[in-house]
């Protein structure tokens, strides 16, 4: 039980900038307000998400901070709080803000459009259409911060493909 809650626990803190901060791609902002851009474009460069409140999904409360998050190529390279962290990075205050785990859907049928009725009308949609709108589906879902999808099938097994595809480009 120690080494599944310490492997947890790593990977709930590799996840926690997935609620992405500006700067980052896709991004939208950790403490976003009305009116705000939803993205920013992004840079090959070195972040540091400074004077966030970290909650590591498997505690009761968020851990005091303030704490950075280092991002190197788009992805979390660090957490904590020394001042390496910041260390030839372009530091971002997000003071006030609290970095949580990207949030977990258990129950998905991407391959399943809402908008069509009937089973029938769902297999009479062309295969490259049904894997766009799987696709999209699943940007939809990294849009409101969902990084983890148990996708239960909708009989064509695209849904695996779109997987593969994910795991070959972060691999």
């Amino acid at each position: 039980l120690g080494e599944r809650r310490a492997r947890v626990a790593h990977d709930a803190k590799r996840r926690i900038a997935q609620r992405r901060a500006p700067g980052l791609p896709g991004a939208r902002e950790a403490c976003s307000t009305p009116g705000s851009s939803p993205s920013v474009p992004v840079m090959a460069e070195v972040l540091a998400l400074c004077g966030l409140r970290i909650w590591d999904g498997e505690t009761d409360a968020v851990a005091p901070g303030p704490n950075c998050i280092r991002v190197e190529d788009g992805r979390i390279a660090a957490i904590g709080s020394g001042p390496g962290l910041r260390r030839g990075a372009r530091e971002i205050d997000l003071a006030g803000c609290v970095a949580i785990p990207g949030l977990i859907d258990a129950h998905v049928h991407l391959d399943l459009d809402p908008e069509v009725a009937s089973l029938a009308e769902q297999v009479c949609v062309n295969e490259d259409e049904r894997a766009r709108n799987i696709e999209q589906r699943a940007i939809a879902m990294l849009r409101a911060d969902i990084t983890t999808a148990r996708a239960l099938g909708g009989g064509s097994g695209l849904e695996l493909e779109l997987s593969d595809s994910i795991a070959a480009r972060l691999a």
